[in-house]
C-alpha cells in the first residue's frame, strides 16, 4: 500500500526560471514467503528538488539545483539472502537474516551547469554533487558536452563524464550486507550527430562506450552478506532516433539500440553478460489527438531476450532439513538467451476543458494481443524438466486526471 503526493510549482521572471518539487510518499510493505518467512515494512520518504536557471547573457547560461532526501523506515524480517546479479545458484536457507529495525536516512545532493555558445559551439561543463549520510562518502561527478553545429541542417555532439550510484539498501546495512562500500561507479564516452532535415523531424545517432568500476559483488561463499568493490565491466552501443516533434495533431518516434555489456565479479573471474544485456531493442511510439477532446496513442515494443543460465540436467545437492534442492553448476554464467519479446500497449484519453482546469479520463490497455512472453524458467526437483515463466497477460487501466 502506499500513498504519493507530487505537486510542483514553476516560476519565471525575465531570465530567471525556477522549478520547485517537493515529493512526499507513505509506503507499508507485508511479504509472506511460506510459514515462517516474512518482511514487513513501513517508511515515510519526502523528497525536495529545487532546479534554477539564470541567462546570464545571449551566449551564457547558469544552471544549478538542489536535492534533499529525508527517510524514516521500520522493518521486522525474518528471510534469506536476495539473489544478486549472476548468481546461479545457492541456498538461501544457510544465510537465515533476522532483523527488526527502525532508523532514519537522508541524502543531501548538488548540481551545476555552465553552458556557454561561443560560434556554432556549445559547451556544457558541470558537475554532481551527493552526500551518503550512512556511509559517510561525498560523491562528486565531473561531466562535460559539447555540440558543434556544423551546417544549418547538422550538429554533431560528444560528452564525457563520471557517474555514481549508491549501492542497494540490503548490501550497505546489517546484518543484510557490509557497510563502508563505495558506490559503483563508471566512465562515459558518447558521441553522436543530429540531422533536422524540416523542424518536426529529428533524425539522431549515437554511439557510446562505458567503463564500469567498484562494481558490488558478494566475495565469500560462506557468508552470504558480505560484499565487496571487485566488481568491474564494460558496455558499448549504438542508438537510433527517429522523431517527430509534436505538433496539434502527432507525434512518435522510432527508436533502436544496440548494446553489449560484459562483467566480471572478481578479479579471477570470467567476462560474462550482465543479467540485463538485451543486445537488440527496437521501439514505435505514436500518438495522434482528433481534437481537443480526444486522443489515441500506443507503443510497440521488440527486444531480444535476456541472458540467463540453463541449469537442465546440472547435478545437485539436496537439502534435507529444507526439503530442497540446489544445483551444482560450475559452467559459463548467462550462456543462454530467453526468446524475443514483444508488447504493443494503447491509451485513448479523452479531455474536459474547462476555464481554469482540465480533467481527463483515459483508458491504458497493456500487451493487447495477450503476449506470453517468457520472463524466466522453473526447474523439476530433478533438474530434468523444466516450465517457462511468462510475464503479465492483457491488462486494463481506467485513470483520472486532473491539471490546474
Amino acid at each position: 500500500q502506499f500513498i504519493q503526493l507530487a505537486p510542483e510549482w514553476h516560476y519565471r521572471q525575465g531570465n530567471m526560471k525556477n522549478l520547485l518539487s517537493p515529493a512526499f510518499d507513505i509506503v507499508f510493505t507485508d511479504n509472506n514467503a511460506g510459514e515462517s518467512a516474512y518482511l514487513r515494512n513501513f517508511f515515510f520518504q519526502a523528497n525536495l528538488s529545487q532546479k534554477m536557471e539564470i541567462r546570464l547573457s545571449d551566449i551564457h547560461t547558469l544552471k544549478w539545483g538542489m536535492r534533499f532526501l529525508y527517510g524514516y523506515y521500520t522493518l521486522d524480517v525474518n528471510l534469506f539472502a536476495i539473489p544478486k546479479e549472476g548468481e546461479v545458484a545457492y541456498n538461501p536457507f544457510d544465510n537465515e537474516i533476522l532483523d527488526s529495525t527502525k532508523g532514519h536516512y537522508w541524502f543531501p545532493g548538488f548540481y551545476l551547469m555552465d553552458q556557454i555558445t561561443y560560434g556554432p559551439v556549445t559547451s556544457l561543463l558541470g558537475f554532481n554533487m551527493i552526500y551518503n549520510e550512512h556511509d559517510r562518502q561525498m560523491i562528486f561527478d565531473p561531466r562535460l558536452s559539447v555540440k558543434y553545429k556544423l551546417a544549418e541542417k547538422w550538429t554533431a555532439k560528444g560528452a564525457t563524464g563520471l557517474y555514481s550510484q549508491i549501492p542497494s539498501n540490503d548490501e550497505r546495512y546489517e546484518p543484510w550486507g557490509t557497510p563502508g562500500i563505495k558506490p559503483e561507479r563508471s566512465v562515459h564516452l558518447i558521441g553522436g550527430i543530429e540531422y533536422t532535415p524540416i523542424d518536426t523531424i529529428l533524425l539522431d545517432v549515437q554511439g557510446y562506450y562505458k567503463w564500469f568500476f567498484d562494481l558490488v559483488s558478494r566475495d565469500d561463499p560462506e557468508n552470504l552478506a558480505s560484499y565487496s568493490n571487485q566488481g568491474k565491466g564494460y558496455a558499448y552501443g549504438l542508438e537510433f532516433l527517429l522523431r517527430h516533434k509534436m505538433t496539434d495533431h502527432f507525434f512518435g518516434w522510432i527508436s533502436y539500440s544496440f548494446c553489449i555489456s560484459r562483467r566480471k565479479d572478481l578479479p579471477d573471474a570470467d567476462w560474462r553478460p550482465f543479467d540485463l544485456d538485451i543486445n537488440h531493442n527496437l521501439t514505435l511510439v505514436a500518438s495522434y489527438k482528433f481534437n481537443k477532446k480526444w486522443q489515441l496513442g500506443g507503443r510497440f515494443r521488440l527486444q531480444s531476450g535476456m541472458p540467463y543460465t540453463d541449469v537442465m540436467y546440472s547435478d545437485y545437492l539436496y537439502d534435507s532439513d529444507n526439503n530442497f534442492t540446489i544445483p551444482s553448476y560450475f559452467g559459463d554464467v548467462n550462456r543462454s538467451r530467453m526468446p524475443v519479446t514483444h508488447q504493443l500497449d494503447l491509451r485513448l484519453d479523452r479531455y474536459w476543458i474547462f476555464d481554469k482546469w482540465i480533467l481527463s479520463t483515459y483508458l491504458d490497455v497493456q500487451n493487447v494481443y495477450y503476449q506470453k512472453n517468457v520472463v524466466g524458467y522453473q526447474y523439476s526437483r530433478d533438474y530434468n524438466e523444466r516450465k517457462a515463466t511468462t510475464g503479465l497477460p492483457i491488462m486494463f487501466f481506467l485513470g483520472l486526471k486532473g491539471d490546474f
